[in-house]
């Protein structure tokens, strides 16, 4: 079964508990009605909406994900209080990137790296039962074998990111090919690096999907009782979590 999620996306929408179920109105109209059981996570995407503290209640009881965003990135979520009592995770998890991050870091690279390369792969393999021209594929899935085999070679976590950077130009490249080219697709923008001009639809639904994956992986981290400000490939930075 997939993740259930209710989004709150109306302009004057209030979410209240009536009976035990999440009740959410628009202007006195019942919009939907559910059991906690029901759903996973409540996410609020508009500030002209609002919910009451029985609602909020009702989700931390029952484990109910309350998340507000901002455009595509999370704002806020609501924290069980017994969130607080979970030091001896932080101080395991700290203790683990002060000793132990190239070794993690580098782990979590070969994971990402591996399946870039088993998705082209997988698409010369089909190219090729289509008929068409895989070699480039093909040429992008070993420059990706051979930084995969540098990061072994990695002694710090600036290194094995410059690896990581070399292989990302390799998949994207490949991933243009792979996409219709009427998507206009040419390279990865963040929001790092903007392009200059409109960003092309595969751009754009990447980092919608990017979006709702922070979301996900933020509640997974707080679930997991770790510190989302603490991590191993990328520095602490205080302000953010780490993957935002």
């Amino acid at each position: 079964m997939g993740i259930r999620v209710a989004l709150i996306d109306q302009h004057g929408a209030f979410l209240g508990v009536r009976q035990g179920r999440f009740v959410l109105k628009v202007k006195n109209e019942v919009k939907w009605e559910m059991a906690p059981s029901e759903l996973d996570s409540i996410v609020i995407v508009t500030e002209g909406s609002s919910l009451s503290a029985a609602a909020v209640s009702l989700a931390s009881t029952f484990g109910v994900d309350l998340v507000f965003m901002r455009g595509s990135k999370p704002l806020a979520r609501v924290i069980p209080y017994k969130y607080g009592t979970l030091m001896r995770n932080w101080s395991l998890q700290l203790r683990a990137y002060e000793s132990g991050a190239v070794n993690l870091a580098r782990a979590f690279l070969e994971g990402k790296l591996h399946n870039q390369r088993m998705v082209l792969m997988e698409y010369s393999r089909r190219f090729r039962g289509g008929g068409r021209d895989a070699g480039f594929l093909e040429d992008k899935a070993r420059e990706i074998a051979v930084r995969l085999s540098e990061l072994g070679n990695a002694s710090s976590v600036e290194e094995l990111l410059v690896v990581e950077a070399h292989a990302a130009r390799s998949y994207w490249e490949a991933v243009s090919r792979i996409i219709p080219s009427e998507l206009g697709f040419s390279h990865r923008y963040t929001r790092s690096n903007p392009p200059e001009g409109e960003l092309d639809p595969f751009n754009t639904a990447l980092n919608i999907g990017y979006a709702l994956l922070r979301k996900e992986v933020w509640r997974g981290v707080f679930l997991a009782g770790l510190n989302p400000y603490v991590g191993f490939l990328h520095k602490p930075r205080g302000s953010s979590p780490l993957w935002s």
